[in-house]
């Protein structure tokens, strides 16, 4: 068991007990940290009484990128995943990109949700994820697929060689920490993966 795993929270008491189960299923995985993000909900509360797990958390909503920023420094292993509390990402693809980092000597590996059929995504979010990969693809010279994705593992060492702390706080981060792996010439590759609408997968949880 080589990895941490990194959950950023907000507001997610219908999901999150749901979120651990499946993520204990995962072998791989040693240590779930759970950044509760100011909660206002009973997130919080079920949080405190889930065993097996870290939880560290923001006194005020601080956002997604600083909750992330706060479990990266509490991650002790040589890897590092983070995936939302929501249950849209397929938590069983986090050991398949595991494996694709590690056979494949990679610096990150990440979750494309347009490369399968199985993507419950907001057309409109769609077309807009597509633009903004498009671009970025144009601009770095580099093929991105999914610059947005939210379900990642990573070295731990390459957190300082991007420089991490210094990219928002807000959902902006996930956008920047993507271009800063491609601007520091990382080795990285994009995974096929579902995405789920949340009402779904709340609806058809196994």
């Amino acid at each position: 068991m080589s990895l941490s795993v990194v959950i950023p929270t907000y507001n997610e008491e219908k999901s999150i007990v749901n979120t651990v189960k499946k993520l204990k299923k995962i072998e791989c995985i040693d240590k779930m940290i759970i950044v509760n993000d100011g909660s206002t909900d009973r997130t919080g509360e079920i949080l405190d009484s889930i065993k097996g797990i870290k939880v560290l958390t923001h006194e005020k909503n601080l956002g997604y990128g600083a909750a992330l920023k706060t479990g990266f420094e509490a991650a002790k292993n040589k890897y590092i995943g983070f995936i939302d509390a929501d249950l849209t990402y397929p938590s069983e693809m986090i050991p398949v990109l595991l494996n694709h980092l590690k056979k494949e000597k990679l610096d990150c590996a990440w979750g494309n949700r347009f490369g399968k059929k199985r993507n419950k995504m907001n057309p409109v979010r769609k077309i807009g994820n597509f633009i903004m990969s498009s671009l970025a693809s144009i601009i770095f010279l580099s093929p991105i697929h999914d610059i947005n994705s939210g379900e990642r593992v990573f070295r731990k060492k390459i957190l300082n060689q991007i420089d991490y702390k210094s990219l928002p706080n807000d959902l902006h981060f996930i956008t920047a920490f993507t271009k800063r792996i491609v601007l520091k010439h990382k080795k990285f590759k994009e995974i096929p993966i579902d995405y789920y609408y949340r009402s779904y997968l709340l609806y058809h949880i196994l």
